[in-house]
């Protein structure tokens, strides 16, 4: 996560050093500094846009999957909170030993989905910020 941040450091100081050499001709006009806001410039990137498309379109479906299981139990445990039945009631008992596995379940599903989301976005990203196809788009600043 680095290395982007200081090749693009560098790339503004390097684009910055003949502004000040070309500057010390000219005293008096003030020298211009450029700025880049990099987080706009990798949401922007054409291969960023790209790769969120690929993951919405990989894993919106499971995600959706997830997100319905979770409000499923937390309508049970809503209801088992609410059941009028002793806590003692081996029926009862039953229901909430079922509950508490389902919802350890669920959680290593959750986990082994973020596991994946972050292996895929880890391969992919590492790709889009090639420095060899990495352009920054231009704006002069006014």
């Amino acid at each position: 996560m680095l290395r982007p941040r200081v090749a693009v450091l560098c790339a503004v100081l390097a684009a910055a050093i003949p502004l000040c050499a070309e500057s010390q001709g000219k005293q008096d006009t003030p020298p211009r500094v450029a700025v880049v806001d990099v987080s706009r410039v990798f949401a922007e990137y054409k291969k960023t846009k790209e790769l969120n498309r690929q993951m919405d379109e990989k894993f919106s479906v499971r995600r959706d999957a997830l997100a319905k299981k979770q409000q499923e139990l937390l309508e049970r445990q809503k209801v088992l909170r609410a059941d009028p039945r002793s806590k003692e009631d081996p029926a009862y008992v039953a229901d909430v030993q079922r509950w508490g596995y389902d919802k350890a379940v669920l959680e290593k599903e959750q986990r082994d989905f973020l596991e994946e989301v972050g292996e895929f976005n880890y391969t992919h990203t590492r790709q889009a910020v090639s420095y060899t196809h990495l352009t920054l788009p231009t704006k002069r600043i006014v």
